[in-house]
């Protein structure tokens, strides 16, 4: 029998078996986020040549037998090159071009799919910032509106040129809110309302000890009297450990594995088939009576400080050393705390039963006195600070028409009426609390 007979049908088998593998298999149970939420970088790296080379070898048996080694060692020398020049020269940019052989400590902020070299500089204290003078006009995400996103000379959501301001607004990315229009804002809002000059020192991604920083760095240089910092239920206590956790290690640099793929072109490409995914739909019932599908995303956690005490330590003790800032400062804090979607929209939703209701509101529970915002507003009590809940306020509105509070689509930030909400419950409280005689002092902040 000749041996030819025997292993290249073998070989061919095994080739077409290594390919499914890599690139069947995930189809049907999902490994990773490549490839629309399917596929591991290893998959695609060693699937994709795997199953060229089974074409290839495959193609080859419908070639005259005479001719067939000759045509089979062409078509895998031709793809042997591709291949190696592909990857010779993404290596080459990776580690010559981008300098991976060299990582910075701060890198780490670059590793998952939110934040990109693109639209960000590593910052040694801060992990990452904005980067100045940015300028880009579209969608944040397929969903959201159209807007015109633009930052100043530090990096921060605001026209350049400001050096003053009364009020300044710290936070995360509800604070930043580049899912819409910059004049929706509920710090522009504020300022339409209030006639006080606002900066908008918030930032997507900053955990309260980044805004703490934020607010000692820049906050002050523009004489407030006000400092507004916003709290997200969501994912700040996360965001806090995470930092706590990069600062305690700071030789900690990243693997060369992990320093190719955040450099590579390949990586980068493949990175746009990744799925922007921000919860799962549920329908509700808007205020008008229609279905409509609401996307839903972090679950109500009634203790979430004991379950994140590192979390919880690390934003007690920025909240305080930004309190005590301010008071060296002759300059007011208010805190103020915002909710997740399912708190405020829970009761539109139309769970399918009581399982799938707990999934995001355990036994149905939307609030508890030892949740995440009750633990801030005891620390602000003790501390003398004032603070905002801004979960009533939004449900109120939500009772009146729930259909622009939060986005209903893949996005956990607020919508219009969710910043017109937030402008108005803070103009309110400036009027009620900060009121001075002054005419020119529109809602009248404390004369320094």
């Amino acid at each position: 029998m000749n041996p030819q007979r025997v292993w290249r049908p073998l070989l061919l088998i095994l080739l077409w078996l290594a390919s499914a593998y890599f690139l069947a298999i995930p189809l049907l149970r999902p490994r990773a986020v490549y490839g629309w939420g399917h596929y591991r970088l290893i998959d695609l790296y060693f699937g994709i040549p795997l199953l060229l080379l089974s074409v290839c070898l495959t193609a080859s048996l419908f070639v005259p037998t005479t001719r067939r080694r000759q045509i089979t060692f062409k078509l895998i020398s031709l793809l042997a090159s591709v291949l190696i020049t592909l990857a010779v020269l993404d290596f080459g940019y990776a580690f010559i071009v981008e300098g991976a052989w060299k990582p910075t400590h701060t890198d780490v902020w670059f590793d998952g799919i939110l934040l990109t070299k693109k639209d960000n500089v590593p910052d040694e204290e801060l992990g990452f910032r904005r980067k100045p003078r940015l300028e880009w006009e579209g969608r944040l995400r397929p969903q959201s509106q159209w807007l015109i996103y633009s930052t100043d000379d530090n990096g921060f959501r605001n026209p350049r040129g400001i050096t003053k301001a009364d009020v300044v607004f710290i936070g995360d990315s509800f604070t930043e809110a580049a899912s819409v229009p910059d004049e929706e804002t509920f710090t522009q809002q504020f300022h339409s309302q209030t006639k006080l000059n606002v900066v908008n020192l918030g930032c997507g991604g900053y955990g309260p000890q980044q805004e703490l920083i934020v607010l000692r760095r820049y906050g002050f240089k523009y004489d407030p009297r006000l400092v507004v910092w916003q709290i997200f239920e969501g994912n700040d206590l996360s965001d806090a450990a995470h930092f706590a956790k990069w600062k305690a290690n700071p030789d900690q640099h990243e693997s060369l594995l992990l320093r190719y793929t955040k450099n590579s072109i390949i990586v980068g490409l493949l990175a746009r088939t990744i799925p922007m995914v921000w919860g799962s739909p549920l329908p509700f019932t808007d205020s008008t009576g229609q279905i409509g599908q609401l996307f839903v995303d972090y679950s109500y956690i009634p203790d979430e400080p004991a379950r994140g005490p590192q979390g919880m330590a690390e934003t007690r003790k920025a909240i305080e050393e930004g309190y005590n800032l301010c008071q060296s400062h002759g300059v007011k804090l208010l805190v103020i705390f915002i909710p997740i979607k399912v708190r405020v929209m829970g009761p539109y939703i139309r769970f399918k039963d009581a399982n799938d209701r707990n999934v995001y509101l355990p036994g149905g529970q939307q609030d508890s006195d030892t949740d995440f915002g009750s633990a801030v507003a005891k620390l602000c009590k003790q501390l003398g600070c004032p603070f905002i809940d801004m979960t009533g306020a939004l449900r109120r509105r939500a009772a009146e028409d729930n259909r622009r509070i939060y986005f209903t689509v893949q996005d956990s930030h607020l919508d219009t009426d969710g910043h017109v909400v937030i402008a108005q419950t803070l103009a309110e409280w400036v009027r009620t609390n900060l009121n001075q005689p002054s005419e020119s002092a529109a809602v009248g902040l404390p004369k320094r």
